[in-house]
Parts: C-alpha cells; structure tokens; sequence
C-alpha cells in the first residue's frame, strides 16, 4: 500500500443483534460492542444519524469508546437530503459533531441519494448548495443513479469539490458504475454487494455475501487506490453479519 495513505476499513453501522454470535461474542452485552468492534476495524460510518439528529452527548459517549485510532464517516440526517433543513439544524449537527471535528477523526461527512435522484441542473445545483453549508468539512456523495456519471456532470463535482463515493453494485442497466473521484486527498468506498435484486424496486438488498474471489479482486483495486489518496472502504451488506465478516477477510487479504 501507498506508504504515506492511510486504508481505512470498516462497516455501515456496528450495533445489530444479528451479528451476535456471527461477529461479536455469543455473550456480548450492548454496551460493548463498540470497544469490540474498533479491535477489529479503524473506520465506523455512523448511519444512525440519517434518522434522527444526533445529540453531542451521544457522539461524545461513542468518541470515548471508540479508542485512538478509529476514523468516522457521518451520514447526513435525512432532511438534508431532501433539503428540508433549517440553520438551528445545521447548527445543532456541528455542535453534536464537535468532539470527532476538533479531535481530527471525521473522515468524512456523506449524503446518500437513492436512485430516483437523477442528475439535472436542479439538483446539481442542490449538491453545490450542500457543499456550501459544510464547506469545511469533507463531503462525499452518493449517487447510484447512472445519469450522474457524464464528464460535465462529474467535472462540476470536481470543481465544486463534491467527492463522489465509488459504489461496488451489482451490474445492472441504470445503476453506477464502479467510479472514483477523490477530493482533498480522500477516496471512499461503499460495498452493497452485487445481487441483482439490491433495488426492487426501492428497498436496498443488504444480505449480499462477497466470495473470496472477489474480495481478492476488490483487494488490487485498493491497494492501486490507496498509492494516491487515503481511503475509506466500508462494507453496507449489513444483513447477518455479512459485513464484518467480509471486512475482515478483506484486511486479512490486504494484511492490513
């Protein structure tokens, strides 16, 4: 791997009860299962924050436990995504993110777009308005919906320094192509797993479970990525423990 990046790698989320006994300890109490989850990976998205606006006391508590060397990503609450926000609600989400902000941890903030969100002037020019209420801060965007990946649609990104996540799905007609685009020296990808049935029509299929070929497959294109930025890869396929469990086979195979 590229000597001065960092690869970063981790899941959607961490607190399941079916990872019970799949990932975590049979035994394991709730309470502990960030402490056992950040032995293992140095990236936690936090995606409990799309559904409601998260407290600074919450994210302080999983700041503490999260030990020194976790990174964070943080989904945006979903009014953002609608843009149906207020200044108090941009405001209280950077008091709430202040202790992964100032400690230098946040990663990266992220807005997940489903797949009816089509590239047009209009909601161009909404990413661009977003990038302007969190101009300080990295924001990446995903955009499974195929239309976006157009050179002029993908060069305002750039030059608006709008990173775009890079979506391993499967290959079907309509959906995004596997496409990175780093911003302030960052990459990030998000691992749904490639089941033709990941939107039907709307539900994302979570229960994906990737084979060792194609993690070793996953693993060169990584490492390549990781010569030229730092990167976040973070599994979604959250369903079962499916996500863990792939990730780790992933840091085996990188020997990360």
């Amino acid at each position: 791997m590229g000597k001065d990046f960092s690869v970063y790698l981790g899941t959607s989320g961490y607190k399941f009860d079916d990872w019970v006994g799949s990932f975590y300890p049979s035994n394991v109490k709730k309470m502990e299962m960030l402490e056992y989850y950040v032995q293992h990976f140095n990236l936690l998205e936090l995606t409990y924050t799309y559904y409601k606006l998260p407290s600074y006391g919450e994210i302080k508590n999983i700041f503490d436990r999260s030990g020194g060397n976790t990174v964070f990503t943080v989904r945006l609450p979903h009014f953002f995504q609608k843009n149906k926000f207020n200044e108090d609600d941009v405001k209280n989400l950077f008091i709430a993110l202040s202790p992964i902000q100032e400690s230098g941890r946040l990663y990266a903030l992220f807005v997940d777009f489903n797949y009816r969100f089509s590239a047009c002037k209009k909601n161009l020019e909404y990413l661009i308005y977003l990038k302007t209420i969190f101009k300080d801060n990295t924001l990446f965007v995903e955009l499974p919906n195929r239309t976006w990946y157009k050179e002029r649609y993908l060069t305002e990104l750039k030059n608006n320094k709008i990173g775009l996540i890079a979506l391993d799905l499967p290959m079907v007609s309509g959906f995004a192509p596997f496409y990175l685009s780093p911003i302030e020296g960052k990459s990030y990808i998000r691992l749904y797993g490639r089941s033709k049935l990941w939107l039907t029509p709307e539900t994302k299929e979570l229960n994906y479970n990737y084979s060792l070929e194609e993690l070793k497959e996953l693993s060169i294109e990584i490492r390549r990525i990781s010569e030229g930025s730092n990167l976040a890869v973070s599994f979604c396929n959250v369903i079962d423990g499916y996500a863990p469990k792939n990730a780790l086979k992933l840091k085996d195979i990188l020997g990360n």
